[in-house]
């Protein structure tokens, strides 16, 4: 009889071992998971900024070069773009992050028309300087 009763016990100390082991990895596994998440968003607003501000350099030496200059970059664009654009002197794009959206812009002494892919991926643009002084960006 008394074996039963140990058993009983180990198996109740068992089971208080899991639980505080639970109560204190469930949160830090929703803390590292924030982190990673947070460190991810970074990346790629990053990586973002990053090819805006080329596509507005690019877009600039194109101007400055005047017609018939012609460019081609790579632009990767990331997951979670939701809208672009290129208008004026402004290339803007607008990025969801787990904090929310966010906005990434340039500006740039050319007048620029054309569009930008919110598709995630890598495309070929192609900035052209146009006979009337504009630069237009298609991909």
């Amino acid at each position: 009889m008394r074996e039963g009763v140990c058993r009983g016990q180990a198996a109740i100390e068992y089971m208080m071992i899991i639980s505080i082991s639970m109560i204190i990895l469930i949160p830090l596994m929703f803390i590292v998971n924030s982190y990673i998440s947070g460190s991810r968003d970074e990346m790629k607003i990053r990586s973002l900024e990053d090819n805006v501000n080329s596509l507005g350099e690019v877009a600039e030496m194109v101007y400055f070069q005047g017609y018939p200059a012609k460019m081609t970059i790579e632009f990767y664009v990331p997951e979670r773009v939701t809208t672009s654009n290129v208008d004026g002197n402004l290339i803007w794009v607008r990025m969801g992050t787990s904090g929310g959206d966010i906005d990434i812009t340039t500006t740039t002494q050319a007048n620029m028309t054309g569009n930008l892919p919110t598709d995630s991926g890598s495309y070929m643009l192609e900035i052209t300087a146009t006979e009337d002084g504009l630069v237009n960006v298609s991909y």
